[in-house]
């Protein structure tokens, strides 16, 4: 499985650590939103090498927009389409 949704529960994010854990990760880099980033960085802190970004500046482009430009240079334009269509489906 490639992408799984974790609430901000603390049994949550320690399943989150083990998850990470079996996939291979060492490294985990998270934005730095508003306090969000906290109870995420502080369960995982020694497990992991943890990275936070801040965004120099606020985009204007969608989450969307920035997956089918990413997908559509790996996959080709009609897979980007496709698999945005299943994400979309999948968020409903």
């Amino acid at each position: 499985m490639l992408a799984r949704t974790f609430s901000t529960m603390t049994q949550d994010l320690l399943a989150l650590g083990d998850w990470l854990h079996a996939a291979g990760c060492t490294h985990v880099a998270m934005a730095s939103t508003g306090a969000y980033w906290r109870p995420v960085y502080n369960v995982l802190e020694g497990q992991f090498t943890l990275l936070v970004g801040n965004a120099l500046h606020r985009s204007k482009e969608t989450y969307l927009a920035v997956q089918y430009r990413r997908l559509a240079t790996r996959r080709g334009k009609q897979r980007a389409l496709v698999a945005l269509g299943h994400a979309i489906l999948v968020m409903v």
